[in-house]
């Protein structure tokens, strides 16, 4: 019988489409650092009535996982490790999203921040994994303030600017 000798090549073909569909999907939402980035570099002073909210994501892991990074809705980066960037925001409270996407693994979080006029703020963005084996079994995630000595020393030491969206 003809057709039943390339019933197997037919699978074959299939089972290799599904594992290239499936190795394209899992590459969604990753990114990594262009190599002609720049290293840190202070951000110019604010506009009148505004502040500057530096955001920024030290190395470690996930390594190829991008969380998208919102303020009142509006996406300002997705930051590769190693990353940072910057944004002028009126003055008042705003809201922070910290949203990380498929899997759940990572949870997405919210915090409300403080813009001061005229003053330079930074927020550190922070993820973790442990457990055996390529899945992590650990995970944790943050965003908080930091002081802006230790944020200036970490900028300088870890990260590479991104443009902002």
């Amino acid at each position: 019988m003809p057709g039943v000798k390339s019933l197997p090549q037919r699978c074959r073909r299939i089972w290799s489409g599904l594992a290239n569909a499936c190795a394209a999907l899992s590459l969604l939402g990753c990114a990594t650092m262009p190599s002609t980035a720049p290293q840190f570099m202070p951000a110019p002073p604010p506009a009148a009535g505004s502040g500057i909210v530096y955001f920024y994501r030290m190395r470690g892991p996930p390594k190829y996982r991008t969380p998208d990074v919102l303020v009142d809705g509006q996406l300002i980066f997705a930051p590769p490790a190693g990353a940072y960037t910057w944004s002028d925001f009126s003055e008042g409270v705003h809201r922070l999203d910290i949203k990380w996407g498929w899997g759940g693994a990572y949870p997405d979080i919210a915090i409300m921040i403080t813009v001061t006029g005229h003053q330079a703020q930074f927020i550190k963005i922070s993820s973790n994994a442990g457990g055996a084996g390529f899945i992590p079994t650990r995970t944790s995630v943050g965003a908080a303030e930091v002081r802006e000595n230790d944020a200036l020393r970490e900028l300088a030491a870890c990260c590479r600017f991104i443009q902002p969206h």
